[in-house]
């Protein structure tokens, strides 16, 4: 009779667990989405580099924008002309 009753009780606890397992991944599911966006948001995805820097910290710069992003382009040009058509123009 203790044995079953035992048994009754691990299983239960089982099943209990089970169930606020299940709970707690589809909580964390719906509220994980904000936290991924957060940590994406810690680099910025473009960064503006002008004539005020020095060569040294123009490199340092680069050097430390291509460590956080590893998709890099450069682009270069004249400041009275600027024209963002992205990468159609790569390779001319």
């Amino acid at each position: 009779m203790k044995e079953l009753l035992l048994c009754a009780v691990v299983i239960g606890m089982f099943t209990t667990g089970y169930l606020l397992t299940r709970k707690l991944d589809a909580f964390l599911e719906i509220n994980s989405g904000p936290v991924e966006n957060d940590s994406n948001k810690e680099y910025p995805d473009c960064v503006f580099l002008n004539e005020e820097l020095s060569d040294e910290e123009l490199i340092a710069e680069v050097k430390k924008f291509r460590k956080t992003h590893k998709d890099t382009e450069i682009i270069l040009c004249d400041s009275g002309r600027i024209i963002w058509e992205g990468s159609q123009n790569r390779g001319r």
